[in-house]
């Protein structure tokens, strides 16, 4: 309790309180005898703002293929040669001690090669002292974590500090906002993109051509290769472009890894279709910021068409962004055809004041309603769908709990669905 009240008072990035994160850093890391430093051990960090655990699971999974011994550590899943187990914590980068263990684990079941996604708080805060990384990629920067890093130049500046760290190879999207990033020293780096790009000196450039979008899988060359992944989406294009340029990085082929990604089923909880015989498309998703719900839900809307939309969702409290519940209030009302506002993580906040916050963005004539009791949310959301309607239940993902004034609650948006979708059986 005394901890958790100086947690609360003392500002989050207040110099004592960082030197202490840093320090614990290394002592961990001189605990486990430096297994960041181990020279058996490639170790690749990923980091941006959306897309990380996707593009995580995708390397794991090309690399894994090609007959590589991989551990990955994630938001959702920690992997040892394809033995997968939950995450510890619902974190995207866990604490320095956890992460030099996961390493240690990783050395001692004979992995060559260890993924770490890496968050701008973990990197602010040092927890990755002692770990010398030998590729590092980025997804994209959107604004997220404002209020742990006060602006978005200082959240741009914490993400570049991982390629600051890394003089190996270097992977960035080929766009004019990473040219900062493209000017920081490194060995080799490749760039990709979509479409209209950035060319940066000095780089191999991986850009996707030809792309077809379709409902249950996504297609694209570069450089004449083809790639077809199982998962649709303009975003998940990308998350692969990501992974591929990194498994180049390793030295595996783009024809090996679009050979490898045919047969890539995904992530739980990450555009997570639950099966039912009613005729619904019924997805779960974590989108939890405005750029991945603002993309979710035009890529579903230029899948499905005219089909109705449906979307339930709320926004976290706990000290999370504010910033963000109106204008994914206002998404929701352009996007979908019908939102239904509930409860998603309220920690010590009431949930009505957060969804106050989220309907003060939508515009009045769209088509909602509050309802703060998320199983009930998501019985009325399928009980509305017809044979063909997309139902979408985000911000909660594959996390298997929730916490609700400030206690843990055991919970699965999936398994809920299921049960509401037996319910509503002929």
């Amino acid at each position: 309790m005394l901890l958790q009240f100086f947690k609360n008072i003392i500002p989050p990035r207040f110099p004592p309180r960082l030197w202490y994160h840093h320090i614990r850093a290394w002592f961990w890391a001189c605990i486990y005898r430096f297994p960041g430093r181990n020279k058996n051990l490639q170790i690749i960090g990923i980091t941006g703002t959306d897309g990380k655990t996707t593009t995580t699971a995708m390397l794991d999974h090309i690399l894994s293929e090609n007959h590589l011994k991989v551990a990955s550590a994630s938001t959702v899943f920690y992997r040892f040669n394809k033995e997968q187990v939950n995450s510890p914590t619902k974190k995207t980068s866990q604490d320095c001690r956890e992460i030099n263990k996961f390493l240690r684990e990783a050395i001692n079941r004979k992995c060559e090669i260890a993924i770490l996604e890496v968050s701008s708080v973990a990197l602010d805060q040092g927890r990755f002292n002692g770990i010398d990384f030998q590729a590092v990629g980025i997804t994209n920067i959107t604004p997220e974590e404002l209020k742990y890093h006060g602006s978005m130049k200082k959240y741009r500046a914490a993400k570049k500090l991982l390629f600051q760290k890394c003089h190996g190879a270097h992977v960035l999207p080929a766009r004019k906002d990473f040219e900062d990033f493209a000017h920081l020293s490194c060995q080799k780096r490749i760039i990709w993109g979509i479409g209209k790009t950035q060319n940066f000196p000095n780089s191999r450039v991986l850009i996707a051509e030809n792309i077809k979008l379709h409902k249950n899988y996504s297609e694209f060359k570069a450089q004449n290769v083809l790639f077809k992944i199982p998962i649709f989406g303009d975003f998940n294009i990308e998350n692969a472009l990501c992974a591929a340029s990194l498994a180049l990085t390793l030295q595996v082929s783009l024809e090996s890894s679009s050979l490898a990604l045919k047969t890539f089923k995904g992530v739980s909880g990450r555009l997570e279709e639950v099966d039912n015989n009613l005729g619904m498309h019924v997805f779960v998703d974590y989108a939890l910021t405005p750029n991945a719900f603002e993309r979710l839900l035009q890529n579903m809307r230029l899948n499905y068409g005219k089909t109705k939309i449906i979307i339930v969702f709320g926004c976290a409290g706990g000290g999370r962004d504010r910033s963000k519940r109106p204008i994914m209030g206002k998404l929701a009302g352009q996007l979908a055809d019908y939102t239904i506002i509930t409860d998603d993580e309220s920690y010590d906040e009431k949930t009505a004041n957060i969804m106050k916050e989220i309907v003060s963005g939508i515009d009045k004539r769209a088509k909602y309603e509050k309802i703060p009791d998320r199983r009930a949310a998501i019985a009325k959301a399928l009980k509305i769908a017809d044979s063909g309607d997309v139902v979408l239940v985000t911000g909660i993902g594959a996390e298997t709990s929730r916490n609700i004034s400030g206690k843990e609650i055991a919970w699965s948006d999936v398994e809920v669905i299921k049960e509401e979708l037996r319910k509503l059986q002929p």
